[in-house]
Formats: structure tokens, C-alpha cells, sequence
């Protein structure tokens, strides 16, 4: 079955919208549905080339065999939008390549709750001292998966409902060293700032331009709804910003990641950091999602307005 499109942000409206035209040029409707032969597709490098220049499988996440031993699944991957010389180019930084499907095989959104419930146990392991390790943080989901009712975010619905975006993008594998210790407008300089002297040093594209002048429009007017008090207001603006749809994750994808790497590659990642996403609370706080210790990695929401010394940023670039 074929990966239903990501969907386009939704345009604020007020001081903070974004013209009209923004999300219907640079957040296009993702061709997902696999050619006949992925790697004789003239459109897309083969995955073979792509496993060559990325130097194998470590570098590149979400391969078929990976979401089966997470999920027990096989998901079709569509073809690879990144040119040769892309894909180099994250290579010598350090990035993943990285696919994460949006739904099922049979069509059934790939939601916190569903993924959570598809990776079966809780519980990595038993200690022969009777104590566990888990996967998700124990207060949050109980030992099969479920999201416990007590967690903050049981009733967000809105959360509940995102997936990861059915797409191929690259992502760095743990935060981006310096991103953390600030605050989430100071968090989305320093992105901007990564953006133009390493990610793209030779010139920043149309659609990230086009979002770091509607940042700057807006940044002003989001740090006065913080300092009024108005904090579900700013982090809506904040997470609605172009700026951090193009550069950040929704919890979703950065759980999905979390889940796959530790079931199919034993790895754990944001053992100690925590990385903050485009994704908000009805609470009025931004999302993160790390410190993966004994207990399980955890969801937080944080207020945006606060430096914390642990919350950095996963960079992450699909192709638009």
C-alpha cells in the first residue's frame, strides 16, 4: 500500500499568517507511492547508491527489515528525492538518511499511541536483580505500551493524532551540539544560523528563505505574547512557523525514530538531551522528547520562554 501524503501545516491567521501561496509552493504533496523498480526510477537515486555514499546500512535508518523488527511490518520505500551530491553533502555532516512511514500497510495512521502499541513490551529487559529497563517512560506507558491515563498528554488529542511524515529526510542522529542550554526563539536563531554556514553554506533555497523573512516578520510579536502571559497563543505561533516545520520534528517522528533504532539496531539515542519539536500542548508548552535511561525516554512539554540545559534540537530536512 502506498504512504498517504504529508499533509500541509495549517496557516495561522492574525499577525502571524504567512502568505498564502507559502505552503502550497514549498509543502507539496509527497509522491510516495513506489515505481515498479525504486532503483531504476530516473526520478530518485537507487537505494543501493545511496547505501554506498551514506557507507551502509549504520548511516541509513528505517529500511524495511528495520520496521519490521520494530513494528512488524514491511513498508513499501518510495524512491529517494535526494540528489547524489545531497546526499554527500549530509554525509561529511554526520546526518542519517532516514525513512519513516506515516501509516501502516493497511492504512492505519502511525500515531504515538499505535506505534507505542506495535512495539509490544515495554520492558528492553529484566535484571537478575528483578529490576527493568524500559523503552518509554514507566509513569507514561504501562508495560505493553498503552499511554498510562495519567500521562499529561493521554487527552491531547491533537498530539495524538500527528504521525511522521511518510517522506525520506535527513536528520542528525543525537541534537546538534550547542543547540541546547537556550530558549525556543534563541533555539531557532542558532537553527537558522546552522542553516546557512553548514547545511546549505553556498545559499539557502527559495522556501527557506522565504520562511526565515516570515521569522523575522513574526519573531518580535511571538516574544510579546510570551511576555504578556500568553503563552498557548506563542507556542501555537511558534510551532506554526515555516521556520520550524522545515528544520524541527513533530513528536511523532522523533518517537518513531527513537522506537525503531533501540528494536532494530539496539541503539539508544538521546540518552541524555532531549530533543524540543514543532509540536505543542493544549497546556500552553512545546514538546520534547529524550533523557532515555533506565526508566524510558519521556514526553515533556516546556514553556518556550526558558533556557533548559538539556534541550537541544535533532535537525531534520525533507526534500520540498
Amino acid at each position: 500500500m502506498s504512504e498517504t501524503p504529508f499533509k500541509m501545516p495549517k496557516n495561522p491567521t492574525g499577525p502571524f499568517a504567512v502568505p498564502e501561496d507559502f505552503f502550497k509552493k514549498n509543502f507539496k504533496k509527497v509522491e510516495v507511492v513506489p515505481p515498479p523498480s525504486p532503483e531504476t526510477s530516473p526520478d530518485s537515486i537507487p537505494l543501493t547508491k545511496a547505501l554506498e555514499i551514506m557507507g551502509g546500512k549504520e548511516r541509513v535508518i528505517g529500511l524495511p527489515e528495520d520496521y519490521q523488527k520494530a513494528f512488524g511490518f514491511t513498508p513499501e520505500l518510495p524512491p529517494i528525492p535526494f540528489t547524489t551530491e545531497e546526499i554527500k553533502h549530509h554525509e561529511k555532516l554526520g546526518h542519517l538518511l532516514y525513512f519513516e512511514p506515516s501509516h501502516t500497510p493497511e492504512g492505519e495512521p502511525l500515531t504515538i499511541a499505535k506505534m507505542a502499541e506495535l512495539a509490544g513490551s515495554n520492558i528492553i529487559v529484566t535484571n537478575s536483580d528483578g529490576t527493568k529497563e524500559y523503552r518509554l517512560w514507566k509513569n507514561q506507558f504501562d508495560d505493553n505500551g498503552n499511554i498510562k491515563d495519567k500521562a499529561w498528554f493521554s487527552k491531547q488529542t491533537a498530539l495524538l493524532s500527528e504521525t511522521p511524515t511518510g517522506t525520506w529526510k535527513f536528520v542528525s542522529k543525537e541534537i546538534i551540539p550547542g543547540s541546547e542550554g537556550k530558549n525556543y526563539i534563541d533555539q531557532t536563531d542558532f537553527l537558522i544560523n546552522d542553516l546557512k554556514t553548514n547545511i546549505f553554506p553556498t545559499g539557502l533555497p527559495q522556501e527557506y528563505q522565504e520562511a526565515i523573512t516570515i521569522w523575522e516578520r513574526d519573531k518580535a510579536n511571538i516574544q510579546q505574547l510570551i511576555t504578556d502571559g500568553k503563552h498557548l497563543e506563542a507556542v501555537k505561533a511558534l510551532s506554526q512557523q515555516p521556520i520550524s516545520k522545515l528544520t524541527r520534528e513533530n513528536l511523532a517522528s522523533a518517537l518513531c525514530r527513537l522506537i525503531v533504532l533501540q528494536k532494530s539496531r539496539d541503539e539508544k539515542t538521546l540518552k541524555n538531551k532531549r530533543t524540543w519539536t514543532y509540536s505543542f500542548s493544549s497546556h500552553g508548552g512545546l514538546v520534547d522528547l529524550g533523557c532515555f535511561a533506565a526508566d524510558g525516554a519521556d514526553v515533556v512539554r516546556r514553556a518556550p520562554a526558558y533556557d533548559w540545559t538539556s534541550v537541544g534540537v535533532v535537525f531534520s530536512r525533507m526534500k520540498i
